[in-house]
């Protein structure tokens, strides 16, 4: 006679190298997520590469903002991630265009720059 013993993961408590568990009632078993501390670190060091008095050329920034979001999305990219990484994409391309904006500096240049972009969007191609 075998017993058979059913346990519960607690999915906001259980962390394993930095993954969290739910249960998926689709289909049925316990899936993989990112725990909610390993999203706060991971969002905290874009916080820091993005910041506005950093003197760093924006090429490079982007090459080191790669480099640790490749890094992340390829450790986690079994979890269940689609949402979080939109409202990360979000608040980080937010932050760029700050970065961007704050590089150009007085209202003169922001106004060229920006109605250069304007016109190359509206350009027809031929």
């Amino acid at each position: 006679m075998w017993k058979r013993v059913e346990s519960h993961v607690p999915s906001k408590q259980t962390k394993f190298l930095g993954f969290s568990f739910y249960y998926d009632s689709n289909k049925e078993k316990f899936q993989p997520r990112a725990h909610g501390e390993s999203i706060q670190k991971f969002q905290r060091k874009l916080r820091q590469l993005t910041k506005r008095n950093w003197g760093i050329s924006l090429d490079d920034r982007i090459v080191k903002l790669k480099q640790v979001i490749f890094g992340w999305v390829n450790y986690f990219k079994i979890a269940n991630m689609k949402k979080i990484l939109g409202t990360i994409d979000a608040k980080l391309r937010s932050r760029i265009r700050v970065i961007i904006w704050k590089q150009w500096k007085n209202n003169k240049k922001r106004i060229n720059l920006s109605s250069n972009l304007a016109y190359r969007k509206k350009k027809p191609k031929a």
